[in-house]
């Protein structure tokens, strides 16, 4: 049966047998009248299959973009709370050191060890290498030359993992732990104190507690004094310097504090107020008023 076919260049109509291929009046260009199961149907049948797949592929696209980002957060605070479970971890590992310490030497580790003209010299975080495991590192190290002399320099990044938290940008050389220092703290400095030295419930005592971002050396003779603390916990943002006289971590909730009965708690920096954390430092019973300094 006839067909028209319609020249797609010129716009004739000329009747063309089915299959057969005719020519407008107007132009030499030939066509195909294609039948409606022919190749033209096919096509367009294919070239809505595409926008299909295109379409799903860009839902799919959307879909999982908006299912990371509800689930990033999630991981990410994972991932925080297991660094924080780690940085517990060596504050326990320190107390135990120290305990050791204790049961060896009959005291507590000074925070520090002067040289003859009472200048800090080592510190607590070497004595208490022995009790870590590492006791070919303390073997190594000269007591006899300062803490930073060239020989003992170069022992630095042998530092102990348990001295740095993993939530901390900073790592070797810096700790991210510090013994509190003062008058009525677990050591004045260069003084050794014992059990029988604390007044109170010792799991209410600081000896050790988060000091990040203080840029401290692991090997100095640096620590928290504790006359100079404002008493806030994480005062200022991580990605600031925090003053090396403040508790302050990398933790979103607070900061981890090895307490004198080896047990190691978060001290939340929300529920933590001045006077409670003022206490906390105190052994003896000669509290820090805070802002009284």
């Amino acid at each position: 049966m006839p067909k028209q076919f319609t020249c797609p260049h010129c716009g004739a109509t000329t009747d063309i047998a089915d299959g057969d291929a005719g020519a407008a009046s107007s132009c030499s260009e030939a066509a195909t009248a294609a039948s409606p199961d022919g190749k033209k149907g096919k096509s367009k049948r294919w070239r809505w299959l595409v926008y299909f797949l295109l379409f799903m592929y860009f839902i799919g696209c959307d879909a999982i973009g908006i299912g990371m980002s509800l689930f990033l957060p999630a991981v990410q605070a994972a991932r925080e709370a297991a660094r924080r479970a780690q940085c517990e971890n060596n504050l326990k590992e320190i107390g135990k050191a120290i305990e050791k310490y204790h049961q060896a030497n009959g005291c507590f580790p000074p925070a520090f060890i002067a040289d003859k003209d009472g200048k800090p010299m080592h510190s607590w975080r070497v004595l208490i290498l022995p009790y870590l495991g590492e006791e070919r590192l303390f073997a190594e190290y000269r007591m006899d030359e300062p803490w930073d002399s060239p020989h003992n320099a170069a022992l630095a990044d042998r530092m102990p993992s348990v001295c740095w938290c993993p939530s901390c940008a900073a790592s070797i050389p810096q700790t991210s732990y510090a013994m509190l220092v003062g008058p009525h703290a677990i050591s004045d400095g260069p003084t050794s104190r014992c059990k029988n030295d604390i007044q109170g419930k010792s799991s209410e005592k600081i000896m050790v507690a988060e000091a990040a971002s203080a840029s401290i050396h692991w090997m100095s003779p640096c620590d928290l004094k504790a006359e100079k603390m404002s008493f806030a916990i994480n005062r200022m943002n991580c990605a600031d310097r925090l003053k090396v006289h403040d508790i302050g971590s990398c933790h979103a909730w607070g900061a981890n504090a090895l307490f004198c009965d080896g047990s190691v708690r978060l001290l939340d920096r929300e529920s933590t107020d001045a006077k409670k954390l003022a206490a906390m430092t105190c052994i003896d019973g000669m509290e820090i008023v805070p802002g009284g300094q």
